[in-house]
């Protein structure tokens, strides 16, 4: 009965860790020799700009954006602004930011097709910025991604925005509709002399494409629940716990069957 007992244990252990994601806005500090710590800036060193939320779980954090949006339909309207947020890091040899999003947009960029300004870019764009220059939101210009971009993926670059930027924006428009984003991502940045800039935001107001419909909203390290809005279609769907815990006694009462069969 207890090798029976420690096997259900064990399917039950493969199971978890094969469908939890570990949530994380964790930030390194590199020394340029392969090793990297934890650097913890504190609830106090983030700055906050618009409707956004950051809560603290150790040296773990949690960034909300759009924080007015939350669960808004597609015919909801959103403030024409940046939001998000930010911390100040000191000089190093670099840093890294590991993280998770579970971020939902009704506003889809057109990379393929040209709108009717005849531009390319993103409506609504999420980003995670690294630079040694401001903050997201004190840098002029356009959009950090523009073209090529594959459609409905995040992106990595470093050429259209200061430092290295991720950046997600959705499907392109001319497929429109509810797109998500829901993973993982991670950017690194070094051979700065001076402090780093982190930002983590929504941002909605830069051109080539800025409108006030169809609204976006999430959060990076999602601790808590994202809700999808009414009409969204998740196109990969996160197991809810309850579901977790469905299969789980099913696999357990496979093996159960097997064993009395066998």
């Amino acid at each position: 009965m207890k090798k029976i007992l420690g096997q259900i244990l064990m399917v039950v252990a493969v199971l978890f860790m094969a469908t939890s994601v570990a949530n994380a806005v964790v930030i390194y500090q590199l020394d340029g020799q392969g090793n990297q710590t934890v650097y913890d800036p504190g609830l106090d060193g983030w700055t906050i700009v618009g409707d956004s939320a950051v809560t603290q779980f150790g040296s773990d954090y949690e960034v909300k954006v759009g924080t007015n949006n939350w669960a808004s339909p597609e015919g909801g309207s959103q403030a024409n602004i940046i939001r998000g947020a930010g911390v100040i890091l000191p000089g190093a040899y670099g840093y890294k930011v590991d993280f998770t999003a579970q971020l939902y947009t009704w506003d889809s960029y057109n990379v393929t097709v040209p709108s009717n300004n005849g531009s390319l870019g993103y409506w609504d764009v999420f980003a995670v910025n690294l630079n040694g220059t401001n903050f997201y939101w004190n840098i002029g210009g356009n959009d950090p991604i523009v073209t090529p971009d594959p459609a409905g993926g995040a992106v990595v670059d470093n050429t259209l925005f200061p430092g290295i930027t991720w950046a997600f924006g959705g499907l392109d428009y001319s497929n429109g509709g509810f797109e998500q984003f829901i993973g993982s991502g991670s950017i690194t940045l070094t051979g700065l002399t001076s402090d780093y800039y982190l930002s983590l935001v929504l941002d909605t107001s830069r051109n080539p494409n800025t409108d006030m419909s169809y609204p976006s909203y999430g959060a990076f390290n999602p601790n808590g629940n994202v809700p999808r809005p009414e009409g969204g279609q998740a196109e990969n769907p996160v197991p809810e716990p309850s579901t977790l815990l469905l299969l789980g006694g099913g696999l357990v009462g496979i093996f159960f069957a097997r064993k009395k069969l066998s």
